[in-house]
């Protein structure tokens, strides 16, 4: 099975607006580790995302010997 297409920022994903002010905190609380602004991000449900997850992402970093 292929990977995750990942996100190319560092990303919150929430599945539904009721965890959008924790999402937001989250943001405005924790440091993004890339030095990026954090993104907030809205998808729609999925039947396997608990209810009221809130998913971090954050971008693949390139690998040393990658060319």
């Amino acid at each position: 099975r292929s990977p995750p297409t990942g996100h190319a920022e560092p990303s919150v994903i929430i599945r539904d607006d009721a965890a959008r002010a924790c999402a937001e905190a989250l943001t405005r609380t924790a440091e993004s580790p890339t030095g990026q602004p954090w993104v907030v991000k809205r998808l729609p449900p999925s039947p396997r995302a608990a209810p009221g997850a809130i998913e971090v992402w954050l971008p693949r970093t390139r690998s040393p010997s990658a060319s």
